[in-house]
């Protein structure tokens, strides 16, 4: 794509898309047995028969993996994390998400990587846009090939999912599955020595910690300075201590 630096290059312009799809399918079909792409997405706003609106996860993101010469275990690839509603794999950037608070977070993986990123969206169920799973993947990978055929966690789980990136950094995913989705994630994140907390309103219900001992505890409604419409504050948690930088993809935590 650097040879279209400074044409066209605005994400909303046509002739941009234009050129990003056509690299993407040509990228796809040449490596169509090696290659991995689960786009992940809000679940869509058409009501199916039968479905229950809150019933996949709220998670975002993209992974793209390319196996390598002796098959996945040489391969690398990359998980894309981020908050944008609507943002689709090889479009452009939503207008209606412009106005708001957003992030994207990308890290490269391995093999281990990619194997810890399935058994997340094993347990999260989120929303698949896009999910080409080749058979390579699904022989080698159990979470993969559940997934492919439509299977995820079907009890309240919480999970701790731990890799190294590519690069050798540290991540931790903390998630859970659709039937805990009465609990919140907060209680799996507390670390030692953290001195400040929020109490979360999930459903019209309010939220805090089992112990406050540790916290300066806040309401996150009563601090803040005015009112807002639901939707407005799609911006996700990122808190910093150190070495320690975290995201989070859902809302109201």
């Amino acid at each position: 794509m650097r040879r279209f630096a400074g044409v066209n290059k605005e994400a909303n312009h046509p002739t941009f898309n234009m050129l990003d799809q056509s690299v993407v399918a040509q990228a796809i079909q040449k490596n169509a047995k090696k290659l991995l792409i689960l786009n992940l997405n809000d679940q869509p706003y058409e009501k199916k028969e039968g479905e229950d609106p809150g019933s996949l996860a709220h998670a975002k993101g993209l992974l793209i993996f390319l196996g390598g010469k002796n098959g996945i275990k040489d391969g690398q690839g990359f998980y894309l994390q981020h908050s944008c509603p609507q943002c689709e794999f090889g479009h452009g950037f939503p207008g209606n998400a412009e106005k708001l608070a957003q992030h994207f977070f990308c890290v490269t993986i391995n093999n281990e990587g990619l194997y810890a990123l399935a058994e997340y969206f094993y347990v999260s169920h989120p929303h698949f846009t896009k999910r080409i799973i080749p058979e390579l993947f699904k022989k080698a990978n159990k979470y993969l090939n559940a997934i492919d055929n439509g299977e995820f966690v079907d009890k309240p789980v919480h999970e701790q999912v731990e890799f190294k990136s590519y690069g050798g950094k540290d991540v931790t995913i903390f998630t859970k599955s659709i039937k805990a989705n009465r609990d919140q994630l907060w209680q799996d994140i507390q670390m030692p020595g953290v001195k400040f907390f929020v109490i979360s309103h999930y459903g019209g219900e309010k939220w805090r910690p089992e112990s406050n001992e540790d916290f300066v505890v806040v309401d996150y409604i009563k601090a803040a300075r005015g009112g807002w419409e639901i939707g407005n504050e799609h911006g996700k948690y990122a808190l910093s201590d150190g070495d320690r930088l975290c995201f989070g993809d859902v809302n109201y935590m």
